[in-house]
């Protein structure tokens, strides 16, 4: 049997040691730290960032798991649009409400046809409240633009859905003033203009 009294290796490495044996905890800044305790301080310090009220709730710290079923308890529930009783809205996304089309809010420009009877002559009347155009299907209550319109009073309208076929699919939608629009207004007696 060996007796060691104690060593001291005051500013030399210990180099190539296969296991340090550490038989107490670590009492002060210098002493080694045992696998046990450093997990206990690790364990610690993790649990004093893990908060169990929302109060407390800070940018370097994490919510328990029974402060997480917690607070969902209180959610409200997941909404839903029942599509019967209000057809003008929908769930896009999984959660963000859109207003459906409600038809007032699609529009065609036409950059060819220069009179609803040639836009008309154009089109393909599909049948089931759509028509064609140029490769492009068209729903009801679409505004139609004719941007090269002869004639000021076509140059926009709008399509009903209906699918007879001509002008009583469509509703003008601007009235641009003419030269016999605007005789109308004069009278012979009078202030002269109305």
């Amino acid at each position: 049997m060996k007796f060691y009294t104690e060593n001291t290796h005051k500013d030399n490495a210990i180099k190539d040691v296969r296991s340090v044996e550490l038989n107490q905890d670590a009492t002060t800044d210098k002493d080694a730290v045992r696998k046990s305790q450093a997990e206990t301080i690790s364990a610690n310090a993790v649990q004093d960032k893990v908060i169990n009220q929302t109060g407390l709730s800070s940018n370097d710290n994490v919510y328990s798991a029974s402060l997480s079923k917690s607070e969902l308890l209180t959610k409200q529930p997941n909404m839903v649009i029942d599509d019967s009783s209000t057809p003008y809205l929908e769930i896009v996304d999984g959660y963000k409400i859109k207003l459906k089309d409600l038809g007032i809010i699609s529009n065609y420009k036409d950059t060819s046809n220069t009179t609803q009877a040639e836009f008309i002559a154009d089109c393909t009347f599909n049948g089931n409240g759509t028509i064609t155009i140029g490769g492009e299907t068209l729903d009801a209550m679409t505004f139609i633009f004719l941007e090269n319109a002869t004639n000021p009073q076509e140059r926009s309208f709008i399509y009903r859905g209906t699918d007879v076929g001509g002008v009583d699919d469509f509703i003008t939608f601007s009235i641009d003033y003419n030269q016999s629009e605007i005789r109308t207004f004069f009278g012979a007696t009078g202030t002269g203009i109305s």
